[in-house]
């Protein structure tokens, strides 16, 4: 067999390469089996939320609201963080479908919402949350994005089922988008922004909404609905230097949209930014999130606004 020597590492190499393709091609039809990145069955805004599971894994979350937005049929879009998740209920908006997630990343969120959009017929109006908290860089998934695929596939595909959207015995979430429980938590004390750190951020959410507006400005009949969300006047009392920092914050939004719009002229754009007048402390889980109730009035408002 001393012939046979020299050929053992071409040998070996070969079947390291026919294992490494057998191994990806099995993985990619576990992937496509469970079907985790979009449901093709299940197009909003007959089907509504990301699943509970995938808010876990940023990037992975965002390339199924890609997908699903990508395929759905509903004029409106619902587009933000926690805020839009929980206080929006597209069940009760007349051809909506939300497509928030829990922590979203402004800058990521309009780069495949943007994408999604030029690639859907459908959609109309896209409403967009400009909520208070800090734009930070996008949160790495625990696993690798394929580790973490793979894991989520023969997760769902063991199951026999896709995700439970709330724990068996939890409270259910009122919105029909989340699938986390509808409770109360702590007042937390928020941010205070300086007039530079104002400034800033207004301009930076103008800024990255360009290639939004340059989608509205393609066709008539479309139009985005920027809005501040109201904050619990609770948290308000508790932290009175809060006001001047939503007022300047409101006042600087308002001047940069309103330039994005002049930038835009064939956008039908609008700012709000609904107060909590009217809103008693149980339309609050905590200081930003207010339950649907109270938000799908608040969201009904702006979207008949002319």
């Amino acid at each position: 067999m001393k012939g046979f020597e020299p050929l053992r590492p071409v040998l070996f190499a070969a079947l390291t390469l026919m294992a490494f393709f057998a191994a990806t091609v099995f993985e990619r039809l576990i992937i496509g089996a469970a079907d985790v990145l979009n449901d093709a069955g299940a197009r909003m805004p007959a089907h509504q939320g990301l699943p509970r599971t995938l808010h876990r894994f940023p990037a992975l979350a965002d390339r199924w609201l890609e997908n699903t937005a990508r395929a759905g049929e509903a004029e409106t879009w619902i587009l933000g963080t926690s805020i839009s998740l929980y206080g929006f209920d597209p069940c009760r908006v007349a051809n909506a479908a939300s497509y928030a997630r829990s922590a979203a990343q402004f800058g990521d969120m309009l780069d495949w919402a943007t994408r999604a959009a030029n690639a859907n017929d459908h959609v109309r109006t896209i409403v967009l949350e400009l909520s208070l908290g800090e734009i930070t860089a996008p949160a790495r998934d625990v696993l690798g994005n394929r580790a973490a695929l793979l894991a989520l596939s023969l997760r769902k595909m063991a199951s026999g089922r896709g995700d439970d959207p709330v724990p068996p015995g939890a409270a259910r979430a009122v919105s029909c988008a989340s699938p986390f429980p509808d409770a109360d938590r702590d007042l937390r004390q928020l941010p205070l922004l300086s007039p530079s750190e104002v400034f800033s951020r207004a301009e930076a959410a103008a800024q990255r909404s360009e290639r939004l507006a340059d989608w509205c400005a393609q066709a008539p009949g479309r139009r985005i609905v920027f809005h501040l969300p109201p904050v619990n006047p609770a948290a308000i009392a508790a932290q009175p230097d809060l006001r001047s920092t939503l007022d300047a914050l409101r006042a600087s939004l308002e001047s940069q949209i309103g330039s994005l719009a002049r930038r835009h002229p064939d956008c039908r754009m609008a700012f709000h930014a609904p107060g909590a007048a009217g809103s008693h402390p149980r339309d609050w889980q905590d200081a930003v999130h207010f339950r649907s109730d109270f938000g799908t009035g608040l969201l009904k408002n702006m979207l008949a606004a002319p």
